[in-house]
């Protein structure tokens, strides 16, 4: 959002605040323009703490815009109203002349503005139209980055003396800011040849990075303004906020924290061989430059990915300081910052690390230069395979710090869907009051997290719960067709996490554990529920558990009929599962629940329930055991899959249900039990 300019009238202020709407409505789907005639289309809850906006800064552009159409009422009714007031009926002539002005100089002021506004359109009109000719190809582009550039504040300078290369001439377009420099070279056919980013502070100097020139020259070659706008937005911000916030140095606190972050990432390599659980259980794989300038931490993999990733060379890679092509597939965090209404305290050059070592305690903080200004923090959350990390946070008290309204922010690469208690914790993690916050209710005509996981294959409201016109169907080798409903028992809501402001480095493992769940649960559900697997039907499809309908179809029907319940998602879902019937068994099911816990997201586990047909029998574990349901799981991450194990197990034995007065234990040594490569095989069937 711009940034606010001081106004002195208040149809400026009015102005003002209509362009900041503009800037909302481009930015939130749901304030655009729609067609009348059309059925309105069913959209996510993005007005929360985690989404596009930065709802801090909407309430502080908003308050600015308000405040500034307040005090100018407040000061005509001061300063003229009140001489009014002293000079009694006299005064009546002066006053309405005044009055008249005013309303004349408002009127032209907003004339003024309207006719701005139109020869904008109209400008925009005309170089839309011109893009169409091949000799203005060039100058397009020009303008279309200069535009770019305006917008995040860099100045563009235009080398009209233009060189040649093999012959092609080429125009430079020079975007300077304070700290960084860019150059873009175009040829006369608009196609940019290369970019160049170029640090001017010296402290910077030995950061040029070709990547990063690499990254921008690519996004304008391919025409993906959007992300140029993303990366070079990242670096325009960064040399804002050094002039703005001089001497602190935001360049250099993300130097900083790479190398923290690394730190804590080559820590956990040593303690944890395997790089993939480093990536799914630890802090995530930070990176530089990768798609990003800055900071990006890899923090989640699929399944199919990560079992064919070869890990001892992405390893390496990572020991030469460069990136493996295969992190470019995992989702991150890119880390970078923005406005935040209260006052945030960055560590000082004395002490630029936010990172303990292992032998530093708290008598050696205190013993250092002004030791008393900081203090310990310890994360409350950690891997498994760790201690927690310890990091040193700055009081406000210290003499060489500024307080300063700017947070670090995680931007989710991609967005990840999310239920309402995701973000709730998210919230108390980061320190987000309900006070600041408060919680939207979601509206019936926003989409259910369910909704959400299949919005690009099925975007119809309430559509997907109990729907005979539709099923989910999954068809593996050797195995039955397997059909899916998902039925409705409690609407999960559900909102898209764009990013997630943080305001200190020890709570970013617990956000990371948060989003963690979060994707195992999505990943699971849309095992199921994907593009792959819906069929529409042209009649009803009826589709029923009762004793007497699958006993009557099982000559013909040899699906196995599953029901799908989300039960406080991302935490279970509760499957029931009726295979074909046999001879022994005319009527089955079987209830078992997927649970992601917590404290170990990526490893989801399987419940069985007791057999509700006969209470003195129990499930014969030679058969359904849920150790090994767990680990086919935990291998592939996909529901159909465990499926299709489950059913061959039951297909090569007539007894699921053992007595239940037997004293149930673990399978012994001499009973089958599943190998990591079977569990393989099954996935490279899949």
């Amino acid at each position: 959002m711009k940034t606010t300019e001081a106004h002195n009238s208040i149809s400026s202020a009015v102005f003002a605040l209509q362009d900041s709407l503009k800037g909302l409505q481009q930015q939130w789907t749901s304030l655009k323009k729609t067609d009348t005639s059309t059925p309105k289309e069913v959209l996510p809850n993005e007005l929360h703490a985690f989404g596009m906006v930065n709802l801090d800064k909407v309430r502080e552009d908003f308050s600015h815009h308000i405040n500034l159409i307040r005090n100018v009422c407040s000061q005509f009714e001061t300063e003229v109203l009140g001489d009014v007031m002293k000079m009694g009926a006299g005064a009546d002539p002066a006053f309405r002349k005044h009055f008249t002005h005013l309303k004349e100089q408002a009127a032209l002021e907003t004339t003024v503005m309207r006719l701005k506004d139109t020869l904008k359109n109209t400008n925009e009109h005309l170089l839309n139209s011109l893009k169409e000719k091949e000799e203005s190809k060039s100058k397009i582009e020009t303008q279309r980055i200069e535009e770019l550039a305006r917008s995040l504040k860099l100045v563009p300078f235009v080398d009209s003396s233009q060189k040649f290369e093999s012959g092609i001439p080429i125009t430079t377009i020079t975007l300077g800011g304070t700290v960084i420099v860019v150059d873009i070279d175009v040829d006369d056919t608009g196609h940019v040849q290369r970019t160049k980013v170029t640090y001017v502070s010296e402290t910077l100097e030995n950061d040029q990075d070709d990547r990063v020139d690499l990254m921008l020259a690519k996004n304008l070659q391919t025409r993906n303004f959007d992300l140029f706008k993303r990366n070079l937005g990242s670096l325009a911000l960064m040399d804002q906020l050094n002039v703005k916030y001089a001497p602190t140095d935001f360049f250099q606190i993300t130097k900083n924290l790479l190398d923290d972050l690394r730190s804590i990432c080559e820590l956990e390599m040593s303690m944890e061989s395997d790089l993939s659980i480093v990536l799914l259980e630890g802090h995530g794989i930070p990176c530089l430059h990768l798609d990003y300038p800055g900071i990006s931490i890899n923090y989640w993999m699929d399944k199919y990915t990560t079992i064919n990733t070869h890990w001892d060379e992405v390893n390496h890679y990572i020991q030469r300081d460069e990136t493996h092509p295969i992190l470019s597939k995992a989702h991150k965090l890119l880390i970078s910052f923005e406005d935040f209404s209260q006052p945030i305290y960055y560590l000082p050059p004395s002490r630029s690390h936010y990172l303990l070592n292992y032998d530093d305690t708290e008598e050696s903080v205190k013993d250092d230069i002004d030791g008393d200004h900081y203090k310990i923090t310890t994360e409350t959350t950690y891997p498994k395979f760790m201690s927690p990390m310890r990091f040193i946070k700055v009081l406000p008290t210290h003499p060489d710090i500024q307080p300063i309204p700017i947070r670090f922010v995680a931007t989710l690469d991609p967005p990840l869907p999310a239920s309402d208690d995701v973000c709730q914790r998210l919230m108390n993690i980061v320190g987000l009051s309900k006070q600041e916050y408060t919680t939207v209710t979601t509206s019936t005509e926003c989409l259910s997290l369910e909704e959400l996981l299949v919005m690009d294959v099925h975007n119809h409201k309430n559509d997907i719960y109990n729907n005979d016109h539709i099923e989910w169907a999954s068809t593996l080798p050797d195995s039955p067709t397997q059909v899916y409903k998902l039925i409705n028992s409690k609407v999960t809501n559900g909102k898209v996490l764009s990013r997630v402001p943080f305001h200190h480095p020890v709570q970013l493992y617990s956000i990371l554990r948060c989003l963690r769940q979060q994707q195992t649960f999505n990943t699971l559900f849309q095992s199921i529920f994907n593009a792959s697997s819906i069929k529409t039907k042209t009649e009803p499809l009826v589709i029923s558990l009762s004793l007497n309908d699958i006993i009557a179809e099982a000559t013909e029907d040899r699906k196995i009929r599953l029901q799908i319940v989300v039960i406080d998602a991302p935490s279970t879902i509760h499957i029931t599962m009726a295979p074909p019937p046999s001879d022994n068994y005319p009527f089955m099911m079987l209830p078992f629940s997927v649970d992601i816990p917590a404290d170990n997201p990526t490893q989801p586990r399987v419940h069985l329930h007791s057999p509700n047909t006969f209470k003195s029998l129990r499930w014969n574990t030679q058969i359904l055991e849920e150790d090994k349901m767990t680990q086919v799981l935990q291998t592939a991450h996909d529901i159909p899959l465990l499926i299709r194990w489950i059913y061959r197990r039951m297909r090569s034995s007539d007894s699921y249900l053992v007595e239940s007065y037997n004293k149930k234990g673990r399978s012994d040594d001499n009973e089958w039990s599943i190998s990591s490569k079977k569990i393989k095989m099954e996935l490279d069937d899949y």
